[in-house]
């Protein structure tokens, strides 16, 4: 459904917090960014001034990709799920990668 005004009002909040250029790098958690390179809606550059900022962030252009990367088609969706998987300890993907360094 559609955004609340209580939704947005918190979105505008959270938007002022990791606007703070003490914030980024405070942030430990690891982190992928998966952006639109067309996108029409958000900046990409502002997504890569924030990413290049973490401590352990990490982010993927798709060129092509418009706003909604999951309702694109099949060739970038296979991009951000292979991104996401090779991301993320413990994916099919990740655990065959892991299991053939450690025989190695």
């Amino acid at each position: 459904g559609d955004p609340t005004i209580a939704w947005t009002a918190e979105a505008f909040r959270a938007v002022a917090r990791l606007r703070d250029p003490r914030v980024p790098p405070r942030i430990a958690t690891p982190t992928l960014i998966v952006a639109a390179g067309a996108d029409p809606v958000c900046g990409t550059p502002a997504a890569q001034r924030f990413a290049a900022r973490l401590k352990a962030g990490h982010i993927l252009v798709l060129p092509d990709a418009r706003h909604e990367i999951l309702s694109e088609r099949d060739a970038i969706r296979e991009d951000f799920w292979a991104a996401f998987d090779a991301f993320v300890p413990g994916s099919p993907v990740r655990a065959v990668e892991d299991r053939r360094l450690a025989t190695a």
